[in-house]
């Protein structure tokens, strides 16, 4: 479980970090979160899986279907493990 933990506080520095992509700031902020979003699914520390997911998800634009579907895929895999089966339904 350790690399995940520490592959979590890498990407969180790097969300703090302005001079990392600092021209794709958003799309920076999108991809680290579902990176860090699918680290806790690993730890199967969901809530916080689905809260990386949420932050992803909000930063999208409308134009961006194919990675809005990835994400509502992940929160899907995030329910199913959580034995939701209702909501992880409605995600995928």
């Amino acid at each position: 479980f350790g690399q995940y933990e520490a592959t979590i506080c890498y990407y969180e520095e790097l969300l703090k970090d302005r001079e990392f992509m600092p021209n794709y700031q958003r799309e920076r902020n999108i991809l680290l979160c579902i990176l860090i979003g699918r680290n806790y699914f690993y730890l199967k520390n969901f809530d916080e899986a689905l809260s990386y997911f949420q932050i992803a998800f909000e930063g999208l634009e409308n134009t961006n279907e194919q990675i809005a579907a990835e994400i509502r895929q992940f929160r899907g895999d995030v329910e199913v493990a959580k034995e939701d089966f209702h909501k992880a339904r409605h995600e995928y």
